[in-house]
């Protein structure tokens, strides 16, 4: 006598769609290799000299810079008096150029 295992409906409903569509399960995404984490000065050099200007130095350097992190992008701004993030996820960019 032959034994013959069955999966289970869900499963098999499952690897017949991703057959079909050529689509990819979640596990298959995260198996892919993940992205670097990167970091740039975006600093506007002009609006910086003019903040510190303005407030008599008090604010003194500010810098600005962004981080791509795995799924979002971070934006920066510091200075003596604040610090503030922003934190963007990628699938709310409008578009990425990756040349400027």
């Amino acid at each position: 006598q032959q034994h013959v295992q069955q999966q289970p409906f869900a499963t098999s409903i499952s690897s017949t769609w991703e057959d079909a569509c050529g689509t990819t399960t979640k596990s298959d995404v995260s198996s892919q290799r993940s992205l670097a984490t990167k970091a740039y000065d975006v600093q506007n050099t002009w609006s910086a000299l003019f903040l510190c200007i303005c407030s008599l130095g008090m604010i003194g350097r500010q810098t600005t810079t962004m981080i791509l992190a795995e799924e979002e992008m971070i934006m920066q701004v510091q200075n003596k008096c604040t610090k503030q993030t922003t934190r963007v996820p990628y699938m709310q960019l409008d578009s990425v150029d990756d040349q400027v």
